[in-house]
């Protein structure tokens, strides 16, 4: 009865078993390394749209006497980039929205993410099962990242790569961007010129085909945290540009706060009432970024000329401080030394300095735990940090590192 049952449904198994074939059995999609040759092999538009550049960092002084620190700041005091290109993909797709990016042929484009890992491991990348299709016609970019939604990874690492693209593309292209696009996102793309009907939003369960998809390679590197001073510098003065100057001029010292951000289990910096009083009475202003538009905490921080805050996005609105301001980092001491914005302090000309707090609670186990590492400051040693940064008499505590050759920061071509 068994075996007449197979013979009687072979006829109906059998074309149900091929139709799944592909999709149950297939390899994984095809990998492009290298957008630039492989556009150049296929005829496609390709354009050079900055060059290689070098970019060198001074070492903050009291860096040299601890172990941990001295070998990172030698190691990326000086970095090379290579050059940027803008590319034009037709029939260029944009499957999902995590910031992927497709040849015309299908191969998923590595230099679409900052990491290999975030495509291979990706349901987008793994999945047999297709995507919905959608066609869209004319001129597209997307602005889809895996971190584009972090305040500090758009301002320090995608809006300086749209920026420079922004004028080699053609006037009539549109935006491709996340559902979940935050404000601040739009609000700088307006200050750019790109208005709100320009944008449309890419699902995730939807493989985009674009009529001609252009593509910017990195401006920079992720891992070595950087990017083209040069590029930056420009942008910053842009965005300030963009929204009119306020009647009252900001605080000229500003202590950025996480409280918000504490409440919300982003437990960083934990002892934030045992000294606000005491930064308080030394002229600061409490500003919680994420409480603000980006109007506003572009004209909360352009008067600045003392930023002191912990490791966070918040210390990204540097970028809009006046030129040779002092940023005052405070880090915990399990990640310690992060280079991020020593950097990006260095590359607009500010002065910086970073203290080391104190452990609480064990060590993180890796590095997927250090957005939520909490840490605390020493009362006493606090005040003492930010007396000396502010009346600059030589003196160098424990751990901290500092800098006052700003003026060193060189990029140049090579």
């Amino acid at each position: 009865m068994h075996s007449l049952t197979k013979t009687l449904l072979r006829p109906v198994v059998r074309p149900i078993k091929a139709a799944l074939r592909p999709i149950l059995y297939s390899r994984h999609p095809a990998l492009c390394d290298n957008v630039v040759q492989r556009c150049l092999d296929w005829g496609y538009p390709v354009k050079r749209i900055h060059d290689p550049f070098l970019v060198e960092f001074p070492i903050p002084r009291g860096s040299e006497t601890d172990p941990k620190a001295a070998p990172l700041f030698n190691a990326h005091s000086k970095i090379g980039l290579p050059a940027q290109f803008l590319v034009c993909l037709p029939n260029g797709g944009v499957p999902g929205s995590t910031g992927f990016a497709t040849m015309p042929r299908g191969e998923f484009l590595i230099e679409s993410v900052h990491r290999p890992h975030q495509l291979l491991d990706s349901p987008i990348y793994r999945s047999r099962l297709p995507l919905k299709k959608r066609h869209l016609e004319g001129d597209w970019y997307s602005l889809i990242s895996f971190f584009g939604e972090n305040y500090g990874h758009w301002f320090y690492e995608d809006l300086p790569r749209l920026f420079n693209a922004l004028p080699h593309l053609p006037k009539s292209t549109r935006f491709l961007v996340s559902a979940f696009v935050k404000p601040f996102q739009k609000d700088s793309l307006v200050a750019f010129g790109i208005s709100p009907d320009r944008l449309l939003t890419q699902p995730s369960n939807v493989n985009t085909k674009c009529e001609r998809l252009w593509f910017a390679t990195a401006l920079g590197d992720l891992d070595w945290v950087v990017t083209a001073p040069d590029v930056i510098r420009q942008m910053a003065k842009v965005l300030v540009e963009a929204f009119e100057r306020p009647m009252s001029r900001g605080p000229e010292r500003i202590y950025v706060s996480r409280r918000r951000l504490l409440l919300e289990n982003q437990k960083r910096l934990t002892n934030e009432d045992d000294f606000l009083q005491e930064i308080l009475r030394r002229g600061f202003e409490i500003v919680r970024p994420e409480c603000l538009t980006l109007k506003e905490q572009i004209h909360t921080f352009q008067n600045a000329k003392v930023v002191l805050g912990a490791f966070g996005a918040g210390l990204t609105n540097m970028l809009f401080c006046p030129p040779s301001s002092m940023v005052l980092e405070l880090q915990d001491p399990f990640f310690a030394p992060r280079e991020w914005y020593w950097k990006l302090a260095s590359t607009l000309g500010h002065e910086w300095r970073c203290y080391v707090g104190q452990p609480v609670g064990e060590r993180p186990l890796n590095w997927a735990n250090w957005p939520a590492t909490p840490f605390s400051v020493d009362k006493a040693g606090l005040v003492t940090f930010v007396k000396d940064a502010l009346g600059d008499n030589g003196q160098k505590p424990s751990l901290q590192w500092w800098n006052h050759n700003y003026s060193s920061v060189s990029i140049r071509n090579y």
